[in-house]
């Protein structure tokens, strides 16, 4: 149950979507990040991060996704319960259950408002990663978490059709809400979120963001020569696999960033000038996300170009797109 809402001024995020934290007792965690209370009833506030949109809770979308809820239910009351202990319990989990890379500040940002809670012994509750986001617990600890504060469910599988499953029971749960909409920023907040992570001197950097030359979608097929090209213009290459340091040096003298839609471009967090950033984007699949995250920076010189690809996103870019990169 909800035993206290702590309700923050939401004038201080840009969404102005509610900002609170719940403080739960006596709750179960089921499949896709579902919080119940001892009833095994939905607790609707806590279910954001389970791909629940309390401003949209009237849309026949909403509605279907509550009633496929509702009758899962019935599944969960049978499953093994595992009880956690006394502890100040944090939820940080996502439906996903890989935290894509895209994503990782939907599961970071609302912490921000849990340290203003100044809980005195608090445990982050997460669930497994994946290649995709390799490092989120390097994550948490620049954010004040160390491995021995962090509980992760690697056997806690994502799915709703009925299969056995744990549920996890726990006494004190704090729940805090989104700070923006998915994939996206709070530009109130994203200065806070930055100082979580050390600050390292680097020189100015030009920067491709390769999705590889092994991958099957969403590439460009002719990669080897755009990389030709931008390598001649003095562009580094990386692919996404360099550690978290490397990252925050890489981008944070960044002075032009060209690459086609992935979520690396999410280091942007760290960068410390303006750059220059080319986006090459599928018509068939539009994304602003990444132009929206610039934005809150307060970047503007951000190119978008939407190309023609195939049904998987791949393309053989027209090099001349790449005449006028600096």
């Amino acid at each position: 149950m909800i035993c206290d809402r702590i309700d923050f001024d939401s004038s201080n995020y840009s969404y102005l979507n509610p900002q609170y934290v719940l403080r739960l007792k006596n709750v179960y965690l089921a499949a896709n990040g579902i919080v119940l209370n001892e009833d095994f009833e939905p607790i609707w506030e806590a279910l954001q991060f389970a791909g629940f949109n309390p401003s949209d809770k009237n849309s026949n979308a909403e509605k279907k996704r509550h009633q496929e809820l509702i009758h899962n239910i019935q599944y969960y009351k049978n499953n093994e319960v595992i009880e956690l202990g006394d502890r100040d319990y944090v939820y940080c989990l996502s439906r996903y259950n890989i935290y894509p890379y895209g994503h990782i500040m939907d599961h970071l940002q609302p912490l921000i408002k849990i340290d203003k809670l100044n809980l005195s012994d608090p445990v982050i509750l997460k669930n497994q990663s994946t290649s995709h986001c390799n490092e989120f617990q390097k994550h948490l600890k620049y954010f004040g978490y160390s491995d021995s504060m962090i509980i992760k469910f690697p056997e806690w599988k994502l799915h709703t059709d009925g299969t056995p499953n744990k549920l996890y029971k726990v006494k004190n749960l704090w729940y805090s809400s989104s700070a923006a909409q998915l994939a996206r920023w709070d530009s109130d907040i994203i200065a806070e979120v930055r100082e979580k992570y050390p600050h390292f001197k680097s020189l100015p950097t030009k920067l491709y963001l390769s999705r590889g030359l092994d991958v099957k979608k969403r590439i460009f097929t002719n990669e080897a020569e755009v990389r030709k090209i931008l390598q001649g213009k003095g562009y580094e290459i990386l692919s996404g696999g360099e550690c978290l340091e490397i990252m925050i040096t890489k981008f944070t003298n960044a002075e032009s960033i060209v690459f086609y839609h992935g979520s690396m471009v999410k280091n942007i967090l760290f960068s410390e000038a303006e750059p220059f950033i080319r986006e090459f984007c599928s018509s068939v699949r539009k994304d602003y996300s990444f132009k929206d995250n610039a934005y809150s920076k307060g970047f503007k010189k951000y190119e978008q170009l939407m190309i023609n690809t195939d049904k998987w996103f791949n393309t053989a870019l027209d090099l001349s797109l790449l005449d006028d990169v600096p």
